[in-house]
């Protein structure tokens, strides 16, 4: 059996390395730290938490004042979209509210279902 070659020839860097440069790059492909090298840290995996769909009327106007904006902040820096948002401004008038209303504390669990409908005057 002869050698494989490499679809690209030659390691052009082989010429400038020191060293066994073939096995440093093999082994960077596969994912491992090269002989005599420090071993970078893995990144933490990211914890997704599982969304929900919710459904809620809003004034039409508010509702395109915040596509407006979303539009206007799509690009980076700030890549912004309407779900990000929502959860934002969901987020603070919450802890606004726990603050305001609950000494800061979470609100206890709720014993059912909220009831839809009007609000109740």
């Amino acid at each position: 059996m002869s050698k494989k070659r490499s679809p690209i020839g030659n390691n052009p860097l082989d010429a400038i390395l020191p060293g066994d440069a073939t096995a440093a790059t093999q082994a960077s492909r596969r994912g491992l730290e090269p002989a005599g090298t420090t071993p970078r840290p893995k990144p933490e995996p990211r914890r997704t938490v599982p969304k929900v769909r919710a459904t809620f009327h809003i004034p039409g106007e508010l509702l395109e004042e915040c596509r407006d904006a979303v539009v206007h902040l799509s690009g980076p820096p700030v890549r912004l979209t309407l779900a990000q948002l929502a959860e934002e401004a969901l987020r603070r008038e919450l802890a606004r509210l726990k603050k305001k209303y609950n000494g800061g504390e979470d609100f206890p669990p709720r014993s059912g279902e909220l009831r839809g409908g009007r609000p109740v005057k």
